[in-house]
């Protein structure tokens, strides 16, 4: 139950993170920014659902998912 909630805590840590690094860092249209971070929030709340029921790889999976959202939405601010 404690291993549950710190890895619920680390998500919301992880997320705040990645949605802070994405709102201040990147140059995007308003639009493309506020979709991101809404899929960034719903990746999370499918990461504490995984917690919440036992699947450790889903979680892994969800987690680089939303480093791989952060990855190309860099990618897509590089853009001229």
């Amino acid at each position: 139950m404690l291993t549950k909630a710190l890895q619920t805590l680390g998500l919301l840590f992880w997320t705040g993170f990645l949605v802070y690094f994405t709102a201040y860092l990147f140059s995007l249209g308003y639009r493309v920014q506020n979709l991101a971070q809404w899929a960034l929030i719903a990746l999370m709340f499918l990461a504490w659902v995984a917690v919440w029921v036992g699947h450790g790889r889903w979680l892994g999976l969800l987690v680089g998912l939303q480093l791989g959202l952060v990855v190309l939405l860099y990618l897509l601010s590089l853009r001229p």
